[in-house]
């Protein structure tokens, strides 16, 4: 194997890491993103529901 050839070993091995690198970061941030949706998800359902209880409570205080 040439020096030339090895360089361009090396340089292939260095970008596949990049690569593999970058990858694994998309994956955890689509995870993080799916996380936070779910979290944002449940409290807008939690203070839906409040929302509901406080308005019900305030018609059977009109009755």
């Amino acid at each position: 194997m040439s020096k030339e050839e090895a360089g361009f070993v090396i340089m292939d091995v260095m970008l596949l890491m990049v690569f593999l690198l970058s990858l694994l970061a998309m994956i955890k941030y689509s995870f993080l993103a799916y996380e936070d949706a779910v979290n944002m998800e449940h409290r807008f359902m939690e203070e839906l529901a409040f929302r509901e209880y406080m308005d019900r409570l305030e018609m059977e205080a009109d009755r």
